[in-house]
Protein backbone atom coordinates (compact mmCIF):
# COMPACT_ATOMS: atom_id res chain seq x y z
CA UNK A 1 0.00 0.00 0.00
CA UNK A 2 1.20 3.44 -0.23
CA UNK A 3 1.85 5.47 2.98
CA UNK A 4 1.57 8.97 3.64
CA UNK A 5 2.63 11.18 6.35
CA UNK A 6 1.65 14.51 7.40
CA UNK A 7 2.97 16.65 10.48
CA UNK A 8 0.40 18.06 12.81
CA UNK A 9 -0.64 21.27 10.43
CA UNK A 10 -1.58 19.12 7.77
CA UNK A 11 1.35 19.81 5.71
CA UNK A 12 2.38 16.28 3.71
CA UNK A 13 5.83 15.39 4.79
CA UNK A 14 6.72 12.37 3.01
CA UNK A 15 5.19 9.40 1.07
CA UNK A 16 6.57 5.87 -0.03
CA UNK A 17 5.23 1.99 -0.43
CA UNK A 18 5.17 -0.45 1.73
CA UNK A 19 7.15 -3.66 1.00
CA UNK A 20 6.41 -7.44 0.06
CA UNK A 21 5.83 -7.72 3.89
CA UNK A 22 3.32 -4.32 4.32
CA UNK A 23 6.35 -2.61 5.91
CA UNK A 24 7.39 0.82 5.78
CA UNK A 25 10.60 2.33 7.31
CA UNK A 26 11.28 6.05 7.51
CA UNK A 27 13.30 8.67 9.47
CA UNK A 28 11.06 10.95 11.13
CA UNK A 29 11.48 14.38 8.95
CA UNK A 30 10.66 16.75 12.37
CA UNK A 31 9.69 16.15 15.82
CA UNK A 32 6.34 16.85 15.89
CA UNK A 33 2.86 14.83 16.13
CA UNK A 34 3.07 12.71 13.04
CA UNK A 35 -0.47 11.40 11.07
CA UNK A 36 0.62 8.38 9.20
CA UNK A 37 -2.08 7.36 6.40
CA UNK A 38 -1.91 3.81 4.61
CA UNK A 39 -3.90 3.47 1.57
CA UNK A 40 -4.50 -0.23 0.79
CA UNK A 41 -6.09 -1.61 -1.90
CA UNK A 42 -10.17 -1.79 -2.97
CA UNK A 43 -9.92 1.69 -0.82
CA UNK A 44 -9.60 0.41 2.51
CA UNK A 45 -7.58 3.38 4.46
CA UNK A 46 -6.30 3.92 7.99
CA UNK A 47 -4.74 6.25 9.96
CA UNK A 48 -2.68 6.49 13.26
CA UNK A 49 -1.27 9.48 14.84
CA UNK A 50 2.00 9.39 16.47
CA UNK A 51 2.74 12.03 19.17
CA UNK A 52 5.68 13.52 19.81
CA UNK A 53 6.70 12.01 22.94
CA UNK A 54 5.99 8.22 21.47
CA UNK A 55 7.96 9.40 18.90
CA UNK A 56 11.41 10.92 20.76
CA UNK A 57 11.11 7.32 22.88
CA UNK A 58 11.49 5.85 19.08
CA UNK A 59 14.09 7.73 18.52
CA UNK A 60 16.02 7.36 21.59
CA UNK A 61 16.19 3.86 21.16
CA UNK A 62 17.50 3.68 17.72
CA UNK A 63 20.11 6.20 18.40
CA UNK A 64 23.30 3.80 17.93
CA UNK A 65 25.30 3.70 21.13
CA UNK A 66 29.18 4.02 21.24
CA UNK A 67 31.33 0.90 21.87
CA UNK A 68 32.39 2.43 25.29
CA UNK A 69 29.52 2.80 26.81
CA UNK A 70 27.89 -0.93 25.39
CA UNK A 71 30.85 -2.22 27.50
CA UNK A 72 30.20 -0.47 30.77
CA UNK A 73 26.85 -1.21 30.48
CA UNK A 74 27.82 -4.96 30.24
CA UNK A 75 29.56 -4.40 33.95
CA UNK A 76 26.89 -2.53 35.24
CA UNK A 77 24.85 -5.48 33.73
CA UNK A 78 26.98 -8.03 35.61
CA UNK A 79 26.29 -6.25 39.19
CA UNK A 80 22.17 -6.20 38.96
CA UNK A 81 20.12 -8.49 41.27
CA UNK A 82 17.44 -10.21 40.23
CA UNK A 83 14.58 -7.14 41.20
CA UNK A 84 16.66 -4.50 39.04
CA UNK A 85 16.14 -6.50 36.23
CA UNK A 86 11.94 -7.19 37.02
CA UNK A 87 12.01 -3.41 37.52
CA UNK A 88 13.75 -2.94 33.69
CA UNK A 89 11.73 -5.29 32.14
CA UNK A 90 8.18 -4.16 33.81
CA UNK A 91 10.14 -0.09 32.65
CA UNK A 92 10.67 -1.48 28.95
CA UNK A 93 7.23 -3.03 28.21
CA UNK A 94 5.44 -0.39 29.94
CA UNK A 95 7.17 1.97 27.71
CA UNK A 96 6.29 -0.77 24.57
CA UNK A 97 2.75 -0.86 25.16
CA UNK A 98 1.88 2.74 25.92
CA UNK A 99 0.90 2.90 22.24
CA UNK A 100 -1.15 -0.31 22.62
CA UNK A 101 -3.06 0.73 25.49
CA UNK A 102 -3.93 3.99 24.31
CA UNK A 103 -5.73 2.36 21.16
CA UNK A 104 -7.64 -0.02 23.73
CA UNK A 105 -8.67 2.67 26.01
CA UNK A 106 -10.03 4.82 22.64
CA UNK A 107 -11.34 1.71 21.43
CA UNK A 108 -12.97 1.00 25.35
CA UNK A 109 -15.07 4.64 24.97
CA UNK A 110 -16.69 3.53 21.69
CA UNK A 111 -20.06 5.97 22.29
CA UNK A 112 -23.52 4.40 21.57
CA UNK A 113 -24.42 4.58 17.46
CA UNK A 114 -27.83 5.18 16.89
CA UNK A 115 -28.07 1.89 15.29
CA UNK A 116 -27.29 0.10 18.49
CA UNK A 117 -30.11 2.13 20.31
CA UNK A 118 -32.97 0.84 17.85
CA UNK A 119 -31.62 -2.32 17.89
CA UNK A 120 -32.09 -2.59 21.72
CA UNK A 121 -35.60 -1.24 21.82
CA UNK A 122 -36.43 -3.45 19.18
CA UNK A 123 -35.26 -5.95 20.96
CA UNK A 124 -37.40 -4.88 24.13
CA UNK A 125 -40.49 -5.18 21.95
CA UNK A 126 -39.60 -8.27 20.82
CA UNK A 127 -39.07 -9.61 24.10
CA UNK A 128 -42.73 -7.90 25.37
CA UNK A 129 -44.86 -9.47 21.86
CA UNK A 130 -43.55 -13.06 22.93
CA UNK A 131 -44.14 -12.39 26.58
CA UNK A 132 -47.84 -10.76 25.77
CA UNK A 133 -48.47 -13.59 23.14
CA UNK A 134 -48.09 -16.50 26.06
CA UNK A 135 -49.92 -14.28 28.46
CA UNK A 136 -53.07 -13.51 25.79
CA UNK A 137 -52.90 -17.74 24.66
CA UNK A 138 -53.25 -18.48 28.30
CA UNK A 139 -55.88 -16.32 29.25
CA UNK A 140 -58.05 -17.96 26.52
CA UNK A 141 -57.10 -21.32 27.41
CA UNK A 142 -58.34 -20.08 31.21
CA UNK A 143 -62.00 -18.91 29.75
CA UNK A 144 -62.46 -22.02 27.44
CA UNK A 145 -62.07 -23.89 30.50
CA UNK A 146 -64.27 -21.71 32.41
CA UNK A 147 -67.00 -21.99 29.51
CA UNK A 148 -66.71 -25.67 29.29
CA UNK A 149 -67.65 -25.96 33.34
CA UNK A 150 -70.76 -23.77 32.49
Amino acid sequence: GIVEVYDSQGIKLLEGKTDESGEFDFKPPKKDDLEIILLASLGHKNSYILSADELAGIIASEKPQEPESRESEVKEVMQVDLEQIKRIIDISLDEKLKPIMRQLSKAQQKEVSFTEVVGGIGYIFGIMGIILYFASKKKKGEKKNASARD
